[in-house]
């Protein structure tokens, strides 16, 4: 890297009679202490690489105890045999394995797959026994287990020579950086600083009277000595050291709780999804959990969806913000006059796919009757004539969604019709809709979301005012009749006070997309689950599935901390 050895040294200098000084060449010129075929050896003083914290301080990745499985070809009996039953243990290839057995040196060690030492132990006797492999104990920084915030979080591990080529200088091969996620966003930080150590290494490492020294085999079992070539007596003499600088923290705001219970609740979803988990007070992102069937994709944060009935909510905002008597506004909730289920918009009939109308018409109705029972026909009415496309565009950009403007009257009359529903081409993170849902929680004011406490970039912006708590607190008891008596009666569940939104996002020849957002307590949250069809029955059972988690482990927390006050 940067850093720079001086030594000071001595020089004898010669001549031939009237010809030019030369320097008497001899190893000490370059430092004192070498001698005739001694030479020098650098080697780089890795730092601890530093931990990814969450709420309180507690350690989200961190150092944890690895094993690394391996082979050594000259050990092998029977290569098919071995790679086919290690295939069935770990889930690997076993023919790209075997290959890589065949093209190694019969005393390396093939490495075939690292495990979490808790993983290890469970497959421990079967492994060990196999005639071939070998074991190397190692601690890398790891997360809690394998899901856990995965795809916010990321992995590290050795670097590629990619990595290693872009770096500049600053990795070598063996070296651990982040590969994905916040650990290779923060890897600088994170990493910290090498050192580096100058030691000479004599010629001869033969003890006077000795015989030389060999190498050592590979290990065979977890916690003996790894490979190793034994150093002369007295071993190399270190000239010079810079000392390595650890690497600094990175502070999230994941509460552990939270995120396990997330996680937990998406498991044994096979779909592609996401939850988000908001503090409305804050904003702090408590869990940002991704499915399973995501394939390590974090759709939490980036995944972009239309949102389906779930963007009523900001609808309604745009329409209070606008004008408060719109709470009051009624429209029709019925089928048209040729008996079809949609709405006349300025003297059209605009055909709409309205499950609640095709059960049952509702008449003419207001607000928040319309999100009680999620009428599309009400939606589209309210967003045509009573909010208009600036301002329904200008509310969505506060919470960070961008519209899709059209560029004739006709064309922006029809997006603004379907956008009021979440149709058209409204597209939303989950991590958006669990900030409309925090802004209703928390009374009318937006928080800024963040996940990462970073002191050189301290965020100072205050919530924004959206709407007054009066009409904050109307729209969250819709949100709460949303779950006692409409779409999302699966979340109604005893001891939690769910408010929600369902949402039934339909895309092009393939199923809906699931959604569900909403608050309890002091927590606000987004579901989404891709081709899940219904948010009502795919997104609000695992909604509330997260909350119950979380509310069955705070509570006790909570009276235990009323019995003894800080």
């Amino acid at each position: 890297g940067d850093v720079t050895w001086s030594t000071g040294t001595q020089v004898s200098l010669t001549r031939e009679p009237e010809g030019p000084w030369e320097v008497v060449w001899a190893p000490s010129v370059v430092h004192a202490d070498l001698g005739p075929g001694d030479h020098l050896v650098t080697e780089r003083l890795a730092p601890e690489r530093a931990a990814i914290t969450g709420a309180g301080g507690a350690a989200l990745v961190e150092e944890r105890d690895v094993v690394v499985i391996g082979i050594q070809p000259s050990r092998v009996t029977d290569l098919d045999a071995l790679t086919a039953e290690i295939a069935s243990l770990v889930d690997i290839d076993a023919a790209a394995l075997a290959e890589r057995v065949q093209a190694a040196s019969p005393d390396a060690f093939v490495e075939v797959i690292t495990l979490r030492r808790e993983d290890y132990l469970p497959i421990r006797d079967q492994v060990r026994p196999l005639p071939g492999t070998v074991f190397r104990e190692e601690r890398l920084p790891l997360s809690p287990n394998r899901a856990f915030a995965r795809a916010l979080l990321g992995t590290s591990g050795p670097v590629t020579a990619e990595i290693i080529e872009a770096s500049g200088g600053r990795y070598q091969a063996g070296d651990v950086a982040g590969l994905s996620g916040l650990q290779a966003e923060y890897d600088e930080r994170l990493a910290g600083v090498n050192g580096v150590q100058v030691s000479i290494v004599r010629a001869d490492p033969t003890p006077e009277g000795g015989t030389a020294s060999t190498t050592t085999t590979a290990t065979t079992e977890p916690g003996a000595s790894t490979t190793v070539a034994p150093l002369e007596p007295s071993g190399p003499v270190v000239v010079f050291t810079q000392e390595p600088v650890a690497g600094q923290p990175v502070a999230t705001t994941i509460d552990p709780v939270v995120q396990q219970a997330a996680d937990d609740a998406l498991a044994d979803v096979d779909l592609p999804s996401a939850l988000v988990v908001v503090r409305p007070s804050t904003g702090e992102v408590l869990a940002v959990a991704n499915g399973p069937g995501n394939d390590g994709g974090d759709l939490a944060l980036t995944g972009r969806y239309p949102p389906g009935s779930s963007f009523k909510v900001v609808t309604s905002i745009a329409a209070l913000r606008k004008n408060p008597a719109l709470l009051e506004q009624r429209h029709a909730c019925t089928r048209l006059p040729d008996g079809r289920v949609g709405a006349m918009i300025k003297g059209q009939r605009r055909p709409i796919r309205d499950d609640i109308m095709d059960r049952s018409p509702h008449g003419n109705i207001a607000m928040p009757q319309a999100l009680i029972v999620s009428c599309n026909a009400y939606f589209s009415q309210l967003g045509t004539y009573d909010i208009g496309p600036q301002d329904l565009f200008d509310t969505a950009s506060l919470f960070g969604i961008t519209m899709a403007r059209p560029n004739t009257p006709q064309e922006l009359g029809l997006y603004i019709h379907q956008a009021a529903y979440g149709q058209a081409e409204v597209v939303v993170t989950p991590f958006q809709m669990a900030r409309v849902a925090a802004t209703v929680a928390n009374k009318g004011e937006m928080p800024y979301g963040r996940w990462v406490l970073d002191e050189s970039n301290p965020r100072t912006e205050e919530p924004r005012r959206m709407l007054s708590e009066d009409l904050a607190d109307h729209i969250g008891k819709a949100m709460r009749g949303v779950v006692t008596q409409g779409t999302g009666r699966a979340a109604n569940v005893a001891g939690l006070e769910m408010h929600g939104k369902t949402g039934t996002a339909e895309i092009v020849k393939k199923p809906s997309h699931a959604w569900f957002i909403g608050y309890e307590g002091k927590t606000a949250f987004a579901v989404i689950i891709e081709n899940g069809q219904y948010g009502g029955r795919a997104a609000a059972p695992v909604a509330a599935e997260v909350m119950s988690a979380y509310r069955s482990i705070q509570r006790p927390q909570e009276s235990q901390n009323a019995q003894h006050p800080r």
